[in-house]
This record gives C-alpha cells, sequence and structure tokens, in this order.
C-alpha cells in the first residue's frame, strides 16, 4: 500500500518518542512547570529567550524572562532570589493573575562568565547561586558571542572571545 510507513519508519518514530520521554523524565521537567530566567541584559538575552520559546512552541511550560536589577552576576543572582520571593510574597496573599503560576519549579540566572573571571569572583557567584538556589547558565564568554555563532554561524573570530567585542558585533 502506498503512503502507508514501512515497518522501519514505525519503529525509528517508537524509538525517537521513547528517547523524547527518557530525556524529558531526567531533566526534572514536567508538563506545565514553569520557570523563571532572570538575565543580565535587558534586551538581547530577554528577547533571546522569548522567541525561543515561541519557536520551540513551549505552551507546555511557563517562562518569564526578567532582566536582571544590574548587570553584575551577584545581582542577577539576588534579583532572582528577591523575584521567587516576590512571587510567593503575592501568591500567598491571592494577588497573582490567573495565568502566572503559583510557584516557580526552575529558576535560572543567566550569567557572562568574561567579568566575573576576570575580576576573580567566579567561585564567589557559584556559591551565591547555591545558597539562593538559583541554577546558573552562564555563558563564556558572554551570551552575545553565542548569539552570534547562532545568526552567524561564526566560528573562528578569535577577537569575539573578548566579551565588549562579541557585544559591539552584535
Amino acid at each position: 500500500m502506498s503512503g502507508d510507513p514501512e515497518w522501519w519508519q514505525i519503529k525509528k518514530a517508537q524509538s525517537i518518542d521513547r528517547r523524547a520521554r527518557e530525556t524529558a523524565a531526567a531533566s526534572g521537567v514536567n508538563a506545565g512547570d514553569s520557570f523563571l530566567i532572570v538575565t543580565e541584559g535587558t534586551v538581547t538575552e530577554p528577547i533571546y529567550f522569548e522567541l525561543l520559546r515561541r519557536d520551540l512552541q513551549l505552551a507546555a511550560v511557563r517562562i518569564r524572562v526578567e532582566p536582571g536589577r544590574a548587570s553584575h552576576p551577584r545581582h542577577v543572582i539576588e534579583t532572582a532570589a528577591a523575584e521567587v520571593k516576590e512571587h510567593a510574597r503575592r501568591s500567598k496573599k491571592g494577588l497573582l493573575a490567573n495565568t502566572d503560576p503559583s510557584k516557580f519549579d526552575h529558576v535560572w540566572a543567566v550569567i557572562d562568565t568574561d567579568v566575573a573571571v576576570r575580576d576573580g569572583i567566579w567561585n564567589d557567584v557559584v556559591t551565591l547561586s547555591q545558597a539562593r538556589k538559583v541554577k546558573l547558565a552562564h555563558s563564556t564568554p558572554c551570551f552575545e558571542y553565542w548569539q552570534l555563532l547562532h545568526i552567524q554561524g561564526l566560528t573562528t573570530r578569535g577577537d569575539l572571545i573578548d566579551g565588549a567585542t562579541a557585544k559591539r558585533a552584535v
């Protein structure tokens, strides 16, 4: 019968589905989970994550992207911790919108490593994130560098290792 999948196509689809379920189970993320992502940047990172959420059609999870109060790694982590605390307070008082999650299941801080490593505070950043129960998504040297790799497929520009140069290139 033409149009019917071959046996191997059915087996391949089953294998892909099984691997997707196993990966999802191992990630600790479930349908309906809510994420708070706090970023150093106020434009580049929030736009990137919003476009990524839209392009991947992540309707099964709730994601809130929030720029940090300042672009220093410590401030980003503290912003994330403060947002979680404030969200819990608002939830307890019944002040959340109907579309807001009652709590954040996953809290992330997106941190560029260039400044923290240069200033010799990276270990302090890691310790603070653990103390505040905020997971780190660190980009080396900076988020813009990785964005350029996605957009332009750049792989050999050594000058982009400097975060300021990568930010100007974006």
